[in-house]
């Protein structure tokens, strides 16, 4: 269940994206991923999910960026989605990663 939700929609939704975006020669992927909140310690299949998220974010920001599409991965820390102060924040983070030129694409980010 878990890798059809996160794992497989990840690539479906990448398939679905990228391939306009290679038309135009241009556009941005940006993954958000945040630790699970179910626990204090990370469970084997979630640690495993990050990675995988992570994994496809890499892989196809070395495949597409020569062709124009800046992919990245950005780790939310602490995901407080109630926060409209915090959701204000990530929204301008992605707004920087969707700005930055191309000679200096950020193809991973942490945020806390």
């Amino acid at each position: 269940h878990s890798w059809q939700t996160t794992g497989l929609s990840a690539v479906s939704v990448s398939q679905a994206v990228i391939k306009p975006m290679l038309k135009q020669q241009q556009g941005t992927v940006i993954f958000l991923g945040a630790p699970s909140n179910n626990s204090t310690h990370y469970d084997v299949l979630s640690q495993s999910m990050f990675a995988s998220i992570r994994a496809l974010s890499q892989s196809l920001a070395r495949e597409f960026q020569p062709k124009g599409i800046h992919v990245t991965y950005c780790m939310v820390e602490k995901w407080d989605g109630q926060n409209q102060h915090f959701i204000s924040s990530v929204k301008q983070v992605c707004q920087h990663i969707y700005q930055q030129p191309n000679t200096a694409w950020s193809q991973e980010l942490s945020v806390s």
